[in-house]
């Protein structure tokens, strides 16, 4: 970890886990939504030696009709592991290969990692070296370690430079033989690693990164640079059309804004299958909700037992990927037992038909912050029991999940919140329980136990099919939870049809959908938000946003005052229905920030400003250019910039050609803080949430 460094404490004043966890993402950021293709199961091996071999895989899924989304490529795929590139022998013919993988609507995940090969003729490292783009030793000279490829360098990601060049390498022009079928990345080793124990399996700590920063202050933040490109370049080489599948080892506060990470190496071990929910459970809390292990364990070889349970489990987690490592036995689920493959299908069916709910939390995370997978004690901050519990998991705010983590149990325990009126509904067998504490559940091998929350609405797709692709037209079931679980199934949400419950009853509940590729969104309102709500006899769905523009804002160009000489702007912002108006001003302060408040009337909705300063110094602008589409405003010192654009009006900071939009007009969020980092010093936000029905959010614009 990192020796040394700048220590900046930030106190979220909640008052509850739920509040304590929504400002520390509005601090650290969100995850964007990921592709629905990568909510489904992933199959890995260290390795899969030849395309013959993953074709055979994919026939394998399809003829014991196990479903599969993707299929993972380790480090053997590649020419003497130098990434970007093929084995010739091997993989002959990458293209006809991904081909065939899309012709079953799945998808290639390589590996590529970030040190890179010391060989003179192989274009990635010639252009690193010659653009001077390789970690250096503590004397000027390029640092050279062992790893997988043998002799190899160190990709320094701290050079914005670097983050450009290894970005590119992603292009179909640079890994030749890529297609759109390789629709995700996986980012491993970047500890980064080195197979040198003197030098505690990582760079030197006098080794130097962009000139002059010793690796020891920045260690931590290595491997969340390295995404950082890794998304970038999936961005860029998609047009900015699909949204970046990256998974990662390393990770850092705010590396959800980039990619989804494992858990490591583990064992095939029970205690291994217990660490990956907890260690789950604490990523969700810290916003790095997309989070997995390696199912059945990476090292060593599971037991039948073991083996089920684990996938029982792994699919409640919200990455669900397979991995095991060369030396074991082969373990895709149609190589087990007939009775393991039965009950393996069953798990990872029953994933498959809860991927409306696990994308629609996803969404709701994008909005609000919230984990994927949460302790009990989110929900239910008051009952001191629970703070304890560590071996069950809420998905959500309804599903209640107890997974098998001890072998040869008939019973367990598990601990039902929410007191004598809180209701958890079985979905296998009519044990209904109480919410009043700890309670004996038998339990069989053919699932683990899991609850619906009485009050909830759990949107499934119940039809059978082989991925998410081939899922796409397939209607949805609603499963309300009242005092008997009822389900009503539908194609659409454009029309529900009506059916009795034994008594008057009342559940809520909501859905997300959209195209499961694109980031419309975020830039559009092409999708559909819908709540679902059953109230005795009647089932309402009403769609909350989505298809046509309602509180949308835009600027007015035409209101706009403000000038180079002056020390505030100010613009009106109007909704696309015509119905409401807000004032938008932004203040220049001194150290080159900004103030930024939007009122409504004379409330103030958000304000960002300066937070260790309770009376800032207010001064000039450098200049304001107002254009057709947006306005500029540049400070004193003219290194800091603020870009308002009109339509869809978002507001956008700006220093020496580093960018961040931080406040989104189109669902009025504040959606990013981050440290940039040629600015180390620079503030991160608090957020302070005040007991009216408006929120105040405080930052500096400093970056």
């Amino acid at each position: 970890m990192a020796e040394i460094g700048t220590l900046d404490i930030f106190v979220l004043l909640g008052p509850n886990p739920t509040e304590v966890v929504r400002q520390y993402t509005a601090l650290t950021g969100t995850a964007h939504l990921p592709q629905l293709w990568t909510l489904g199961y992933h199959q890995s091996r260290y390795s899969y030696d030849t395309q013959e071999e993953v074709e055979d895989v994919i026939s394998g899924f399809d003829s014991n009709n196990f479903q599969l989304d993707a299929i993972w490529l380790d480090i053997d795929y590649t020419d003497s592991y130098k990434y970007f590139t093929w084995n010739p022998d091997t993989f002959s013919d990458p293209v006809g290969l991904q081909e065939t993988i899309a012709s079953t609507n799945r998808k290639l995940v390589t590996i590529i990692d970030p040190h890179i090969k010391v060989e003179s003729g192989y274009n990635v490292y010639d252009g690193a070296l010659n653009d001077d783009l390789f970690v250096k030793n503590a004397d000027g000279s390029v640092f050279e370690g062992p790893c997988w490829p043998g002799v190899s360098s160190y990709m320094d990601f701290l050079k914005p430079e670097a983050r450009d060049y290894y970005a590119s390498m992603h292009s179909y022009d640079n890994f030749q033989g890529s297609t759109s079928t390789i629709a995700g990345i996986w980012n491993d080793m970047n500890e980064p690693s080195v197979f040198d124990s003197s030098l505690e399996m990582t760079l030197p700590a006098d080794s130097l990164h962009n000139g002059s920063v010793r690796h020891r202050e920045i260690h931590n933040i290595y491997g969340l640079l390295h995404t950082m490109a890794t998304h970038q370049g999936l961005l860029n080489r998609d047009n900015g059309e699909r949204r970046p599948f990256v998974l990662t080892r390393s990770h850092f506060a705010g590396s959800q804004r980039y990619a989804a990470i494992w858990t490591g190496d583990n064992t095939a071990d029970w205690s291994y299958l217990l660490a990956s929910f907890q260690e789950c459970l604490n990523a969700n809390l810290l916003g790095i909700v997309f989070c997995g292990a390696d199912v059945a364990g990476f090292f060593n070889n599971p037991t039948d037992e073991l083996y089920q349970r684990w996938y029982q489990a792994g699919a409640w987690l919200p990455f669900f990927r397979a991995h095991s490592n060369k030396d074991t036995s082969r373990r895709e689920p149609y190589q087990m037992s007939e009775e393991t493959q039965y009950i393996v299908r069953i798990a990872i069916r029953r994933r498959y038909q809860h991927l409306p709910q696990l994308y629609t939390l996803f969404y709701e995370h994008t909005r609000f912050g919230d984990p994927i997978i949460r302790p009990l004690f989110y929900h239910y901050p008051e009952d001191t029991n629970v703070y304890s519990i560590d071996n069950q998991i809420l998905v959500g705010r309804d599903i209640l999940v107890r997974p098998i983590t001890e072998p040869g149990v008939q019973t367990v325990e598990i601990y039902f919140p929410g007191g004598e009126y809180e209701v958890w509904v079985p979905m296998t067998g009519s044990d209904v329980r109480k919410g009043t504490g700890w309670a004996t559940v038998n339990i069989t091998n053919r699932d683990v136990p899991y609850y619906h929350r009485r009050g909830g609405a759990i949107v499934r797709k119940d039809r059978l099919k082989s991925n998410t692709a081939d899922m796409v037209d397939d209607p949805y079931t609603v499963y309300w939870t009242v005092d008997r679980v009822k389900t009503n199934t539908f194609d659409s949400f454009s029309s529900v049809n009506h059916f009795a419950f034994l008594q008057e009853s009342q559940a809520h509940g909501t859905v997300y959908i959209d195209d499961g590729v694109s980031f419309k969104y975020r830039d559009s309102t092409d999708y559909n938000y819908y709540n679902v709500d059953l109230s005795g006899d009647d089932i309402t769905v009403t769609n909350l946003r989505g298809r046509e523009p309602s509180d949308n804002y835009a600027v007015d160009p035409s209101s706009i005052s403000g000038s180079s000489d002056s020390d505030t702007l100010t613009a009106t912002l109007k909704s696309y229905n015509g119905d409401s108006a807000l004032t938008l001003t932004l203040t220049g302060l001194k150290q080159n920030t900004f103030r930024l408040k939007i009122t409504e009337v004379d409330s103030t909705r958000y304000e960002l400003q300066d937070v260790l300063d309770g009376d800032p110094e207010i001064l000039n602008f450098d200049n304001v250019e107002v254009g057709d589409a947006s306005v500029t405003v540049t400070t004193s010192s003219g290194s800091n910039s603020a870009i308002i654009t009109f339509s869809p009006f978002n507001i956008e900071f700006s220093k020496d050609g580093v960018s961040e939009v931080v406040f989104n007009g189109d669902r009025l969020a504040v959606t990013r803080f981050c440290r940039m980092m040629s600015t180390p010093r620079s503030v991160l936000p608090s957020l302070i949430l005040k007991p009216s029905n408006s929120m105040e959010f405080t930052n500096t614009a400093t970056l």
